[in-house]
């Protein structure tokens, strides 16, 4: 990982969260990578920007479903979201498919 994505990574835990989050989705613009699109739902997640954390899960959910990947980006969303936006998108529904 470099430095830069170093830094974003403890910016997103040390609570700069925005700033982690703009860095994150101009990383995501270079790269369609899964595990940047993890790190940013994690961090949408994190700010209470649960909207946008839920479509990249409904995103992961669908490519898991698919073709069985994306199951750590999952679990970093879930991770970041507060208990009643857990409940409100409804895990089973994946987790069944497993």
């Amino acid at each position: 990982m470099s430095p830069t994505g170093c830094w974003v990574r403890v910016s997103n835990f040390k609570g700069l969260t925005n700033a982690a989050i703009v860095e994150y989705e101009n990383a995501h613009r270079l790269d369609d990578d899964p595990y940047v699109l993890g790190l940013l739902g994690h961090a949408y997640a994190v700010a209470g920007r649960t909207e946008e954390a839920h479509t990249l899960l409904a995103q992961f959910e669908q490519r898991y479903v698919e073709t069985r990947s994306n199951a750590g980006e999952i679990a970093q969303v879930y991770v970041g979201l507060p208990a009643s936006a857990i409940v409100q998108h409804n895990p089973e529904a994946w987790v069944g498919n497993i």
